[in-house]
């Protein structure tokens, strides 16, 4: 925006009054730049601010909003963490109980496998000694 300014009349002006040429156009260029006014017409005006501080006031609102629904969010799934995780301890020593069980039975089938194992091979093994203590004595 511009202030009307005669450049011309300020020139004449300045030339009666014993300026020279280059100081009467430095002196209208800079009076020039003085008189035009900066474009404004984009400033915000005070409605303008009103509305960003209303935009702004229920931004903020939304946010503490969606932060307190988060908030909730993760307390339950914090709590349905907790729950799951209780829940496969019990599995896991519920398996290990298990698992213990079936190892105490192999172990007891394994001894008795032996006891089975030697009662079928001592037989054999008597007879065998058996033999070769009679070999023994006649091969002496």
């Amino acid at each position: 925006m511009t202030m009307a300014f005669d450049t011309h009349e300020a020139a004449k002006e300045l030339g009666r009054a014993g300026f020279t040429e280059i100081q009467v156009d430095a002196l209208v260029n800079v009076a020039r730049r003085a008189t035009t006014l900066p474009d404004i017409s984009n400033l915000a005006t005070k409605s303008d601010i009103v509305v960003l501080k209303s935009d702004i006031a229920e931004l903020r609102a939304a946010t503490k909003s969606d932060i307190a629904e988060l908030k909730s969010d993760i307390a339950e799934l914090r709590v349905a963490t907790k729950s799951d995780i209780a829940e496969l301890r019990a599995e896991t020593k519920s398996d290990i109980a298990v698992l213990k069980s079936n190892i105490a039975d192999v172990k007891a089938e394994i001894a008795a496998a032996k006891v089975q194992a030697i009662a079928i091979l001592l037989p054999g093994m008597a007879a065998i000694m058996g033999i070769g203590t009679v070999l023994s004595h006649l091969l002496r």
